[in-house]
């Protein structure tokens, strides 16, 4: 009997310090608040020019623009605002200069309270299809979301740096707070 419970001890241990970081982790994660807002809008792909060109080479970038609406929303925290995202550096996979590897540029929002958040994202599409998902994260001086992290998916996007196209756009904005 001495030798079940001098086994079972170690193993309550165990679960108890568990127990701890578990309960110190939830409290962590309580304190992180998440809003949501809703993207709907407009992107545009302007496609680069051909490999090899002789006069007018440039290199692929693309633009989007439309509103945010919150959809979980901060007691504190705008409601509406109108969302541009510059994404001027486009790089591909080679061999092939019409598969995008990653995709970065500045995010602007103008919010309804006057105030305007902006910052560098950068991404990637996913598996080739027109879903883009940028990752960013505010300045310690943004007037809104001071420090905080934020991730973007965007539906529909024109995915082709080869091509010029544009797409209406639906997604979310998503933002850590805390």
């Amino acid at each position: 009997m001495r030798v079940r419970i001098a086994f079972l001890a170690p193993l309550i241990v165990i679960a108890a310090v568990a127990i701890a970081l578990g309960a110190t982790a939830a409290g962590a994660a309580a304190s992180t608040t998440t809003a949501v807002y809703s993207l709907n809008g407009s992107a545009t792909m302007f496609g680069g020019s051909p490999i090899g060109c002789i006069d007018s080479c440039f290199p692929p970038s693309s633009t989007a623009t439309g509103s945010a609406s919150c959809s979980v929303c901060l007691p504190t925290g705008p409601v509406f605002g109108s969302f541009s995202l510059d994404l001027p550096t486009i790089t591909t996979f080679p061999p092939s200069p019409c598969r995008i590897k990653t995709i970065s540029g500045t995010l602007s929002i103008s919010w309804d309270s006057g105030l305007v958040s902006t910052t560098a994202v950068n991404g990637r599409f996913i598996d080739d299809k027109p879903i883009l998902t940028l990752e960013g994260s505010f300045g310690a001086s943004d007037p809104v979301f001071p420090g905080d992290p934020l991730s973007i998916v965007l539906t529909n996007f024109p995915p082709s740096p080869c091509t010029t196209a544009t797409n209406t756009v639906t997604g979310a904005l998503t933002i850590a707070t805390g």
